[in-house]
């Protein structure tokens, strides 16, 4: 009865939970473990680390790792294959006691989901950054421009006592200011 209770809180968990034995071959493996490394229900009790994990070879080093003494107390930076489709893990392991000898235990989650939230909130974040870059510097843009603009407008109501050939050519360049500092402030 207490056998099948553990395998139901141990089936219940979200994160993995795969147990070897000293020869380093699996004697337990829950279904989120299962899930996630994508192995097949039946195929996995028995089989050695170096087969199950030969397609993540840094999983297999941690369990090497494990059985050398060098268990993690803390989960590691997550774990990533080179493939876009792989899943981000954050692994634990510590010694299990199987007397007369150890067995080490890794514990697994997918920090997949949560990578990629992070990810996107840090594009939110640059995307605001440069909002507000931009309205700065929009707003560092426009008062010059203001200035200029008014005393454009001075020197307009200046030219009018001015010779006529002279206050067409003069009046021409300053519309042609203007309209480029109104593009401008667009």
């Amino acid at each position: 009865m207490s056998k099948e209770i553990s395998k139901a809180v141990l089936d219940g968990l979200h994160e993995g939970v795969v147990a070897f034995d000293p020869d380093k071959r699996v004697i337990l493996a829950n279904r989120s473990a299962v899930r996630m490394m994508g192995w097949t229900d039946r195929g996995v009790i028995g089989k050695p680390a170096s087969e199950l994990f030969r397609d993540r070879l840094e999983l297999l080093a941690i369990v090497e790792d494990g059985f050398c003494g060098n268990t993690l107390d803390q989960p590691t930076n997550p774990l990533e294959k080179e493939r876009e489709d792989a899943k981000r893990l954050s692994v634990t392991t510590a010694e299990i006691n199987l007397v007369p000898e150890f067995g080490l235990v890794m514990l697994m989650q997918d920090v997949s989901t949560l990578r990629r939230a992070e990810w996107e909130m840090f594009q939110v974040e640059k995307m605001s950054a440069l909002g507000r870059l931009a309205a700065s510097v929009a707003h560092e843009v426009r008062n010059p421009l203001g200035a200029i603009g008014i005393q454009l407008q001075l020197l307009e109501e200046d030219l009018s006592g001015l010779d006529p050939l002279l206050h067409d050519r003069l009046s021409r360049r300053l519309n042609i200011a203007q309209l480029e500092m109104k593009r401008l402030d667009r």
